[in-house]
């Protein structure tokens, strides 16, 4: 039997809060065909990258959408303590039980549990996790029955797994249930083209938190963003424009590099100097075309003529850098 994959229009209405046009090109279809067929999934990347706004879309596309969607960070879990906050504990399991406590698996039970940086976790709490997976049960704390349970696991790591499993550190057969399907979620670094839409998206956020006038960003400004390193990826981008508007608010005007404050790791001028340039002309390419449309009133024969190029051209381009509709119509996004 064919399945039907959901239209385009459907993909770009869903999810707004996962923000990058090149992320959602990447992985949008591929999370929806994952939720119709596969039990576990497994979202590996690196810390900042947005892998439970990926957990996320995953519950918005399943059959539990309008079940639950319990976010556990593990790391954060003292290693006395998971196995009670997990699977709960019933009254007088341990000397401060003084009353009967539902775990976080109970809370997602229809929905869906996602363990963030699963790795973490004690391998005695991992073969509890193992059970579930396989039996669909579990014992509370201090419990002397089991319990049945309907719960999707997903799960997120920045480590990998297999090495950890080689290494006696992780559950060489959890991780082979967990590895049913697995994604990646991509380093900012490997996706500047959506640099410039994260940015503006925080600004957006933050100015809306805080009622401000959005400011826009320098071409120097757009330029520095994408071609700093990004170690601490998505969160890191966000943590700076936070700290842009806060020090650019008295002065007002569009923020610009010293605003920012990007300093240690970038992509070194002179080594990548060919990159670089490439960059720097896609940003004066970019505003180019979004003049031309200002000034023609969205005419996209006339827009291409001025900027002298095919009106193909143009909508290759336009399709490119991911302009939207109101670009297209000669307004700024």
């Amino acid at each position: 039997m064919e399945m039907i994959l959901p239209s385009d229009k459907f993909f770009e209405s869903s999810c707004p809060y996962l923000v990058g046009s090149q992320l959602r090109k990447r992985i949008l279809r591929q999370l929806w065909l994952a939720t119709q067929m596969a039990d576990t999934i497994l979202i590996l990347g690196e810390t900042g990258t947005g892998k439970e706004l990926v957990a996320r879309a995953i519950h918005e596309f399943s059959l539990r959408a309008n079940n639950p969607f319990i976010p556990v960070n593990c790391s954060a879990v003292p290693d006395s303590l998971a196995e009670s906050l997990l699977f709960g504990h019933e009254r007088g399991a341990f000397t401060d039980a003084k009353n009967q406590h539902t775990g976080f698996i109970t809370q997602a039970h229809t929905g869906i549990l996602f363990l963030d940086e699963i790795s973490t976790l004690d391998k005695s709490v991992q073969a509890k996790i193992l059970r579930v997976l396989q039996e669909r049960e579990f014992e509370r704390l201090g419990g002397k029955g089991s319990i049945k349970v309907d719960v999707q696991i997903i799960a997120a790591t920045n480590e990998n797994l297999k090495s950890l499993a080689d290494q006696g550190k992780f559950r060489l057969d959890l991780f082979y249930r967990l590895d049913e399907v697995s994604f990646i979620t991509p380093p900012l670094r490997e996706r500047i083209g959506d640099v410039e839409e994260l940015a503006k998206h925080f600004i957006k956020k933050f100015c809306q938190k805080w009622g401000l006038i959005e400011p826009g960003i320098t071409d120097e400004g757009l330029l520095a963003l994408q071609i700093y390193h990004w170690g601490g990826n998505v969160r890191e981008l966000e943590n700076r424009v936070r700290g842009a508007l806060i020090h650019s608010v008295e002065r007002k005007g569009d923020l610009c590099p010293e605003d920012f404050r990007l300093t240690g790791s970038k992509r070194g001028v002179v080594r990548n100097a060919e990159y670089n340039i490439a960059i720097a002309y896609e940003v004066a390419e970019r505003r180019c075309i979004e003049e031309a449309l200002l000034e023609t009133k969205g005419n996209r024969d006339k827009a291409a003529d001025l900027v002298g190029i095919s009106r193909a051209s143009l909508y290759r381009k336009l399709k490119e850098y991911g302009m939207t509709s109101s670009d297209r119509n000669g307004h700024r996004s």
